[in-house]
């Protein structure tokens, strides 16, 4: 049976999301998880009551309505609009293996406690993960900036009875694939549709099953290598770290090194005459190998699956960024005035972004 991951959003691995993706292991949320949680929920709830204090997302409206102040009444409201508002992808639903994924990637961000949503509205993500009710999400439609807005509303909207689904097989509604999995959907109550669509969990499920699968390929290429070596009677000559040592590549001498501890029980002693053809091709597959295994070990070194916060950059240094890569175009000139137009727009709304609006998503 595959052991249960408690989700503490400081320790997810690889091989964890591989596990909950693919092998389909049970998931839960840890108890400091948990406590974290109710803490910034806290925090969020007295910014709801307050009188004075305005924090974006909560009691403002979102992009170019931020100096708008939405009245406790329709704070659960504004949530919902959220997540249908940026639900409209289009196009082929993504893999079972990448909603699952993304899913689990999205509560183990929650679970790091610093974007106010409720313990019962992630936990109820997990169970739907757990019971195998999996959102039906378009594949495209991410902008990429922002995270994966759209994709993820389609992922959160059946925790509120709405979108479709998946259960067993069959292409639900939302609230039926619950029903059927014995689960009831959830009220939003304040930030919590921002919480779940402000994320990259579906560009980092990708990321994640991909080098899961780079990293196996490249284990199995040095068990061919060493079972070749074997079967051709090669010499392991070559693979000596010292004469590694003489073209000093790091994924090379890696791949060499595995070769290594795989032949250390082999009878070999030394290649058949006529043999040198084979040694040539054994010699050479580690440095072919070479710039894959450098690729894999970089990529893996820099994956963080137990990400910081994903904070909303403030508006002029975001917007700064979008007008510059928007200079290309047919028509230079009303390129430039369209840009022109967009930065001045921009450069007042960082002015008149409150304090807190910063937010943590």
């Amino acid at each position: 049976m595959i052991e249960s991951k408690a989700l503490t959003g400081d320790d997810l691995a690889l091989a964890d999301v591989w596990a909950v993706a693919v092998d389909h292991a049970p998931v839960g949320l840890a108890d400091t998880a948990k406590a974290r949680m109710q803490a910034a929920r806290d925090l969020v709830e007295r910014a709801v009551h307050g009188k004075q204090e305005h924090t974006y997302g909560v009691n403002t409206g979102f992009g170019r309505f931020v100096s708008r102040s939405i009245p406790e009444e329709l704070t659960e409201e504004l949530q919902v609009r959220l997540l249908r508002s940026h639900a409209c992808g289009v196009g082929e639903p993504y893999p079972d293996e990448i909603v699952r994924a993304a899913m689990l990637l999205r509560a183990n961000a929650l679970a790091k406690g610093f974007s106010g949503s409720r313990v019962q509205t992630v936990e109820l993500l997990v169970e739907c993960l757990n019971r195998g009710v999996l959102p039906l999400v378009p594949s495209r439609g991410s902008v990429g900036a922002s995270g994966d807005l759209a994709p993820l509303a389609h992922l959160a909207l059946p925790l509120i009875g709405e979108g479709e689904a998946w259960f067993e097989g069959e292409r639900l509604s939302g609230a039926d694939a619950l029903t059927a999995a014995g689960l009831e959907p959830v009220r939003l109550e304040a930030k919590e549709g921002l919480s779940l669509v402000n994320g990259t969990q579906f560009m980092a499920a990708y990321g994640a099953l991909g080098l899961t699968r780079a990293l196996r390929a490249a284990k199995a290429a040095d068990i061919a290598c060493a079972v070749s070596l074997e079967a051709l009677q090669g010499s392991r000559t070559s693979f000596l770290p010292q004469i590694q040592a003489a073209r000093p590549l790091r994924g090379q001498t890696d791949s060499a090194a595995n070769v290594l501890r795989l032949l250390e029980d082999s009878a070999i002693t030394r290649p058949t005459a006529g043999a040198t053809r084979s040694r040539t091709l054994t010699r050479c597959a580690v440095r072919r190998r070479s710039t894959e295994r450098a690729a894999i070990s970089s990529t893996t070194s820099r994956t963080r699956l137990a990400p910081s916060s994903t904070r909303r950059p403030t508006t002029r240094s975001y917007w700064s960024k979008t007008s510059c890569s928007s200079r290309t175009g047919t028509s230079t000139g009303s390129r430039s005035r369209s840009r022109s137009t967009r930065w001045r727009w921009r450069s007042q709304s960082s002015r008149t972004f409150p304090s807190g609006g910063s937010s943590d998503s």
